[in-house]
């Protein structure tokens, strides 16, 4: 019996080895996707979606199906590691990414014409891909919302010079000063000014007084800038001309003539921004938006300014105009008085990237000064503040701080190598730093385990049911034994009775007549 039960067992692992031979290929294994784009979406606009694959052991084969909203979007062009690209009905189409020598990633550069405003997405169907032994690589779906805004129309309402026919301005000239004098002597009696508008789409018209020909006196002149989102400022130009027999030198001492200069103004709102002049405006187009943040108004330099804050005001967007009189919206960190690009980034939600220092150091949860050194890292074109993990096993990571489109502020683990988001919220530790570095388990290995797990669970379920039927069919066995009759009982024919019958004697029981013929002669 002993032998028969180790034989089960035997055949019993040998079908489990078996059984997890034959499940480990069935199960591909999974790789990673990303989807990014870069451009600004405005309408007329070309934005670029770059697609990337990815799986540790190398991919060199990859098919999909790209799909998109036409109302929205144009495919303008394909590029990459592509050698096949179908085109397919309005609004998809397929590609088939091939490399011969298998690397990490596989990579496709899709570039699009926006049409008109809207939120829009940019969807990859799941796909199979083949990994360097020719194994099948699932890959998942994935999806990119597209946020498209109008174009911004320029506020820009200066003047980048002022050219007169006679005399000089006082205070010499400045586009964010708009009041200046003018003398000139008697003998001039026409006068002309021009104004050449800092953007090219603002439009300039003057308010002469008199006309040209001025009459000794005083004349205001105004120059009216409107700028292409309808915001104006005016410039006043007063002239002056001397009455007759009035000397320059005179004009000079009563009137502050022409030949002293003054210092304009300081402006509050000017700043330099990355070695360039720039000015917060003081406007901000009604076609600007910023996702997660709300319009209000923020204190810069003393003076009031509109701009989108956080929902706790601790972080501001201000609009910055530069010597062109081109506008965008810059974060602002009061902690270092620098202004920055917000760095965006568009996958499943949509990101605006801040400097690290805009939340407070406690909401981390870690010690930064053991675990982080505060640095900087370029996101797409954009260099941001983020904290960089000291360890290098996690040189691929970094912690930086974004809001999302709802508005929620937060820390992120940033994947340097994905440019995926992932949100912080566990405490980082030395021992976890394996962990971290070798991620999920692969899908064979956990294959592996459960079959492993299921067959120990079927060979100690079959144990207990065979000890158990074992011990049953044991215990009625010797019952059955203890009331059965002799088995071995030898008949011998005697003598037959006068009648014909035969007796017979059981050989099992004592013979007594000669037991009794022993007994007399031992007592004699």
């Amino acid at each position: 019996m002993k032998n028969i039960v180790k034989k089960f067992l035997i055949a019993l692992c040998v079908l489990t080895l078996m059984l997890s031979i034959i499940t480990i290929p069935v199960s591909a294994a999974t790789g990673n996707i990303n989807l990014g784009y870069s451009g600004t979406a405005n309408p007329g606009n070309e934005i670029t979606v770059k697609l990337t694959v990815s799986y540790t052991k190398g991919l060199y084969a990859y098919d999909t199906t790209v799909r998109y909203d036409n109302s929205c979007l144009k495919l303008v062009s394909l590029v990459g590691s592509s050698n096949d690209v179908v085109a397919n009905a309005a609004g998809s189409f397929g590609i088939s990414l091939f490399d011969a020598s298998a690397p990490k990633n596989l990579v496709c550069q899709m570039k699009f014409k926006v049409l008109k405003v809207g939120n829009t997405s940019v969807s990859v169907d799941s796909g199979i891909a083949g990994d360097i032994d020719a194994l099948s690589v699932n890959i998942p779906a994935k999806s990119l919302n597209v946020y498209i805004t109008a174009p911004t129309k320029s506020s820009d309402n200066t003047l980048k010079s002022i050219k007169i026919s006679a005399g000089t301005l006082s205070p010499a000239f400045s586009k964010n000063v708009t009041e200046y004098k003018v003398t000139v002597p008697y003998s001039v009696d026409y006068f002309s000014i021009d104004g050449y508008a800092t953007h090219s789409g603002a439009k300039v018209s003057y308010k002469d007084g008199p006309g040209p020909n001025i009459k000794v006196g005083t004349t205001v002149r105004v120059i009216t800038v409107t700028a292409e989102n309808g915001a104006v400022k005016k410039y006043n130009i007063a002239v002056t001309r001397l009455p007759q027999g009035t000397t320059s030198s005179t004009s000079s001492a009563d009137t502050s003539s022409t030949t002293s200069t003054v210092e304009p103004e300081e402006n509050k709102l000017e700043t330099v921004v990355d070695g360039n002049k720039m000015t917060v405006a003081e406007i901000i187009p009604d076609d600007v938006t910023a996702l997660g943040f709300e319009k209000g108004e923020y204190t810069f330099n003393s003076v009031h300014v509109p701009a989108f804050l956080d929902k706790e005001k601790e972080v501001a967007l201000l609009y910055l105009l530069n010597e062109e009189n081109k506008g965008a919206l810059y974060v602002y960190n009061p902690a270092t008085g620098i202004f920055s690009l917000p760095c965006i980034i568009n996958d499943a939600k949509h990101y605006t990237i801040l400097p690290v220092t805009a939340l407070k150091r406690d909401q981390i949860l870690i010690d930064t000064e053991s675990v982080f050194n505060l640095s900087t890292i370029t996101i797409g074109e954009q260099e941001v503040e983020a904290y960089i993990y000291k360890d290098d096993a996690l040189s691929d990571f970094a912690v930086v701080c974004a809001i999302n489109s709802e508005g929620e502020k937060a820390f992120y683990r940033y994947d340097k190598k994905e440019n995926t988001l992932q949100r912080y919220v566990a405490e980082y530790r030395a021992e976890d730093t394996d962990a971290q570095a070798t991620g999920t388990l692969n899908t064979d290995a956990i294959v592996v385990l459960v079959c492993a797990g299921v067959c120990l669970a079927a060979i100690i379920a079959i144990i207990i049911i065979w000890a158990a039927r074992r011990r049953y069919y044991a215990d009625d066995f010797d019952d059955d034994f203890d009331d059965a009759e002799p088995l071995f009982v030898k008949e011998t024919e005697l003598d037959t009775t006068d009648e014909g019958e035969t007796l017979t004697e059981n050989e099992n029981e004592p013979d007594i007549e000669e037991n009794d013929a022993e007994t007399d002669t031992e007592a004699e």
